[in-house]
């Protein structure tokens, strides 16, 4: 808040010094013709075209901390006068160019006459907002990677649903919708509804099959198979003759997931299986 507090003073304090220099009355006057036309119902000579002016300029300069309190000033002098701001209207949005503190809207518009007394309602830019992405049609768990990545204020909430469409793609987008703006600093939700992957139960009779057979049988299920060749737990010339005998080379001695338990295929997992 002290930084913040700093940094709007030295931005104030620069725009003062512009003010004091005739900078700002000289831009505002020939701002004048461009002040008319967007607001016809103030008069040319009303203090609130000032602060108006130097709301845009500070803009124009990129100054958006210095424009703010010149936006409540226009608000003021409109409300000294023959207009007031309706405070509980106040509304404030995010903007694809505008700095925090920017009018980027007023009712009555623009070239409606205004009786006096009569009550302005405001918008008043919260700042500059990303456009969220369209994530449809690609897969749930890249997109869920990118986002973390990207925006980690950006909580996701998940929805599976059964489709013919490819296991992981996203159906659909809700809350956070593509095109919509977002403050990337704020904690904001969007919401995916993708198809769902196959669950199966892994084969209780996996273990003993030559791996050869075990990996046909499980990719034929539709599920993505690694197989690990382990060594043996000792030099086969120090093993007894039963103990030679037991082992079977090139069939399935383990498999992880364990069989017999129920799997959830997606993309980046998969099950192993062990052999000699």
């Amino acid at each position: 808040c002290i930084t913040m507090m700093g940094v709007m003073s030295f931005w104030v304090g620069i725009m003062k010094i512009a003010e004091k220099a005739g900078i700002i009355e000289g831009l505002s006057r020939k701002m004048a013709p461009c002040l008319a036309f967007l607001f016809p119902g103030i008069p040319r000579q009303h203090p609130a075209n000032r602060y108006i002016a130097t709301n845009m300029i500070a803009n124009i300069f990129g100054l958006g901390w210095a424009a703010t309190p010149a936006g409540l000033k226009a608000m003021e002098e409109l409300e000294k006068e023959t207009l007031s701001v309706d405070e509980e209207k106040i509304r404030y949005e995010l903007t694809v160019d505008q700095a925090a503190g920017t009018i980027i809207d007023v009712s009555p518009k623009e070239g409606e006459k205004v009786d006096k007394d009569s009550r302005v309602e405001v918008v008043v830019s919260s700042g500059i907002g990303v456009k969220a992405k369209d994530y449809t049609g690609r897969n749930i768990n890249e997109v869920i990677d990118e986002i973390s990545k990207e925006y980690p204020n950006l909580k996701i909430e998940l929805q599976e649903t059964s489709s013919p469409i490819t296991a992981g793609t996203i159906l659909s987008q809700q809350i956070l919708n593509a095109g919509d703006l977002f403050d990337p600093t704020r904690v904001n939700t969007v919401s995916f509804t993708y198809s769902a992957y196959p669950t199966v139960t892994i084969p209780d009779d996996i273990i003993g099959k030559t791996i050869t057979d075990a990996v046909r049988e499980l990719e034929e299920m539709g599920l993505k198979v690694y197989t690990s060749n382990r060594s043996l737990p000792k030099d086969i010339d120090e093993m007894s003759p039963d103990e030679q005998a037991s082992i079977s080379f090139g069939t399935v001695i383990d498999c992880s997931p364990a069989s017999g338990t129920s799997y959830t295929q997606s993309t980046d997992n998969y099950i192993t299986l062990y052999y000699y």
